[in-house]
C-alpha cells in the first residue's frame, strides 16, 4: 500500500512538472505584466513633457481629489493605527475569527508602534501643529502632499525570502520610478525627466548588485519566514530553463 502511495505521489509530481500552461493562465501573466510596462516604463509625452502613466494617472487624481486625498490617507493612517491598538490590547473575538483583519492589524508591538507615529505624524503635517521639521514642505508636507497621490495608485503584493526582501527594501528607492517622478517634478525639472531616470537607472542597477554582496545584506539568510513558509513553487521542471 505504501509503494502505491509512493508511486501515485511521483506520479502527481511528474504530471505537475510536465503542466502547460492554459491560455487563461498566459494571459492571467501577460495582462498585468504589459500593463505594468505599461504604467511604469514607457515614457509618454503630455502636455508637451515626457513623463509616465503613472505620472499622469496620479496628477489625475490630485486634480479630481486633491483637496481630500491627504486627508483620506491621514484617515487611513489612524484607522491602521486604532485597530492594531484594538487588536493588541483588547483582543476582539471577532478578529480571531477574521483572517484578514488579523493580518492586518495583529502585528507585532514594534509595528504598532511605528502605526502610532506614522498616524501622529500625519495628523500634526494635516493640519501644520507642532515642530515645523515635522510638518514643512520639505518634509511631511512632500511626503503628504506629494509622493501619496503617486504611490496611493498601486499596490505590490509578492512574497521573498529574508534575504530578498531585505535586499528589494534596501534598494527600492534607488530606482523607484514613482519616488523619481516626484522628485523630479518637485525640483521643477519634469522635462528632464528621461535622462534623468536613465541615469539613475544606470547608477542604481551597479549599486544594487554591489550592496547585496557586502555586509550586512551579505549576511542575511536565504530563508523563508518560520510562520508562515514557502508560499510559491520555484521548482523548474525537467528540460527547462530557468
Amino acid at each position: 500500500m505504501k509503494v502505491n502511495s509512493d508511486a501515485a505521489g511521483n506520479l502527481k509530481t511528474k504530471l505537475t512538472l510536465q503542466h502547460n500552461p492554459t491560455t487563461a493562465e498566459i494571459l492571467k501573466f501577460a495582462i498585468p505584466s504589459l500593463l505594468g510596462v505599461l504604467l511604469f516604463l514607457i515614457p509618454v509625452t503630455y502636455n508637451g513633457k515626457a513623463t509616465i502613466v503613472i505620472g499622469i494617472m496620479a496628477d489625475a487624481i490630485k486634480g479630481v481629489a486633491g483637496a481630500y486625498l491627504a486627508q483620506f490617507m491621514v484617515g487611513v493612517l489612524c484607522l491602521s493605527a486604532l485597530f492594531s491598538l484594538v487588536c493588541k490590547l483588547l483582543r476582539p473575538n471577532f478578529s480571531e475569527g477574521t483572517s484578514w483583519f488579523k493580518a492586518l492589524f495583529d502585528v507585532s508591538w514594534l509595528w504598532v508602534s511605528l502605526r502610532v507615529i506614522g498616524a501622529v505624524f500625519g495628523v500634526l503635517t494635516l493640519f501644520s501643529l507642532g515642530p515645523e521639521f515635522i510638518h514643512s514642505d520639505y518634509t511631511g508636507g512632500t511626503i503628504l502632499y506629494e509622493l501619496i497621490p503617486v504611490l496611493a495608485v498601486w499596490f505590490l503584493l509578492a512574497a521573498y525570502t529574508q534575504r530578498e526582501a531585505a535586499v528589494i527594501a534596501t534598494n527600492f528607492s534607488i530606482a523607484s520610478i514613482a519616488f523619481s517622478f516626484v522628485i523630479i517634478n518637485f525640483m521643477g525639472l519634469g522635462h528632464l525627466f528621461v535622462p534623468f531616470y536613465l541615469t539613475v537607472i544606470l547608477a542604481g542597477v551597479i549599486t544594487a548588485m554591489i550592496i547585496p554582496r557586502i555586509p550586512p545584506l551579505s549576511r542575511k539568510k536565504d530563508v523563508y519566514y518560520g510562520p508562515v513558509g514557502k508560499q510559491i513553487d520555484e521548482v523548474v521542471p525537467h528540460g527547462q530553463s530557468s
